[in-house]
């Protein structure tokens, strides 16, 4: 029996892309807005599969930084599963 994939927010794939840890990404969030706007942990979260109960959702002043982080690869939107994903 295969494993189903367990769809994440891009997030996660963008932190993947650069091997960056939760503890980077939270530090790199923290410069980015000149104080501390994300624990690692609260970035951990926030990418954890749509599926998991823990997963959380960035406040806007979080969405805007990670989206000014990323270049706007990652925007407020892609936190929320698509149909197509919620269903997977």
């Amino acid at each position: 029996m295969k494993p189903q994939r367990r769809t994440r927010p891009a997030f996660f794939s963008w932190r993947m892309e650069f091997g960056l840890t939760v503890r980077a990404t939270a530090d790199a969030l923290e410069v980015q807005e000149g104080y501390r706007i994300a624990s690692h942990e609260k970035v951990r979260t926030l990418c954890l599969p749509f599926d998991d109960p823990e997963r959380t959702e960035p406040d806007a002043a979080l969405a805007r930084a990670i989206a000014q982080l990323t270049d706007n690869e990652v925007d407020e939107a892609s936190f929320r599963p698509q149909p197509a994903q919620a269903a997977a």
